[in-house]
């Protein structure tokens, strides 16, 4: 598949349409019923992979009711994420604001907040 979410913006998708967001940025990285954390991890050798891969590693945040993800990208895009506002779509989400990530030796980041309701990984 392909994302319907353009590089560095925010989209607002269904429930549905995160998980085909999911498995569009993940594919051929994941293991389906892996967690994405543990995907992602930097301790796990397809995380690193994925996290170093220009071509497929693309800034940008995908918000749904249940999960919100954004994925930062300091290689290519700078301060990018300052200020900026993560969030799920949903009414009295909570609201986090970036004014640092993991320090300056962080190049890439994927930050994620799921409701309890949704805190599952596709």
């Amino acid at each position: 598949g392909q994302s319907l979410c353009p590089h560095l913006s925010r989209c607002v998708v269904s429930e549905y349409r995160m998980i085909d967001e999911m498995e569009t940025l993940l594919d051929d990285f994941c293991n389906k019923t892996q967690f994405v954390s543990e995907c992602c991890s930097l301790d796990a050798d397809v995380g690193a992979d994925w996290l170093s891969d220009s071509a497929r590693f693309e800034a940008k945040q995908i918000s749904s009711p249940g999960r919100v993800q954004y994925l930062i990208d300091r290689v290519n895009h700078g301060e990018h994420f300052r200020l900026q506002e993560l969030y799920r779509h949903e009414p009295m989400a909570p609201v986090v604001r970036f004014l640092e990530i993991g320090g300056r030796a962080t190049e890439r980041a994927v930050v994620v907040m799921t409701s309890a309701k949704f805190d599952i990984d596709p």
